[in-house]
């Protein structure tokens, strides 16, 4: 019974082991996440009680020593993605920061024609656009990336790297997801930045740096899209701040 139990035990710890690895190999941040932050400290307790009321009747130490050898590990490892998911980013500075344009996202690239990408890159999906008959569209499955390309050429204009709740580890750049207008404008102390302004939602700017083909999509003050296209566009509403209240 007892060799049974040790081997349930290792057997439980050996898929949680797997199960994170997944998530952190994989591109479904969101699911990944909801497990990882969700659903696994729910089983681990469920586990734990198991545990203590079998070992409070045997008083098996050498079994609790078998599972802490591989619970231990486990435990530091999502300690320590709690910790980065949150840690504060004011030691930034403008050596994080590339100083060439950005010319691509991964293996995505700009002017890439649109059968290369979608031959080199899996898991996007087609998506028409209803506001303009400019772009084809393409969003990854996992949410996160959404390419843009112009109907008339057929090339890759830009690129969209869009940040969530659980994905302040995505970085472009050197910049990541969740930073502030103070952490960029430490990053990119030694470039002009252009601060625009959405005239119908105040709690929105964009800080473009034209000279490395990216943008910053900030709302109340935390990053929430990476833009990279060396043609940054926007519509009327999206003015120069410096405009607003000014006649």
């Amino acid at each position: 019974m007892r060799k049974s139990v040790s081997n349930i035990s290792i057997l439980f710890l050996t898929i949680i082991w797997l199960i994170v690895v997944y998530v952190f190999l994989s591109e479904n941040f969101e699911l990944g996440s909801f497990y990882l932050f969700g659903l696994l400290p729910i089983t681990i307790s469920i586990f734990f009680v198991y545990l203590f009321t079998y070992f409070n009747r045997t008083n098996n130490y050498r079994e609790i020593f078998k599972i802490l050898i591989f619970l231990v590990p486990l435990v530091l490892i999502i300690g320590g993605l709690l910790i980065s998911s949150s840690i504060d980013r004011s030691y930034i500075s403008e050596a994080s920061v590339g100083s060439t344009p950005l010319t691509n996202y991964k293996e995505i690239e700009l002017g890439q024609l649109e059968h290369d990408f979608l031959f080199q890159n899996k898991g996007f999906i087609k998506k028409e656009s209803t506001k303009s008959n400019k772009y084809i569209n393409y969003n990854k499955q996992s949410g996160y990336v959404s390419v843009k390309i112009l109907r008339e050429t057929k090339k890759i204009d830009k690129i969209i790297v869009m940040c969530g709740e659980f994905r302040s580890h995505i970085s472009v750049n050197g910049i990541f997801c969740n930073d502030s207008s103070s952490d960029l404008k430490k990053a990119y102390i030694r470039h002009d930045i252009s601060v625009l302004c959405d005239q119908d939602d105040y709690s929105s700017r964009f800080y473009l740096i034209k000279k490395l083909n990216i943008g910053h999509k900030l709302k109340n003050n935390k990053l929430e899209a990476f833009i990279i296209s060396d043609n940054i566009n926007f519509s009327e509403e999206i003015i120069d701040c410096k405009k607003i209240g000014s006649s």
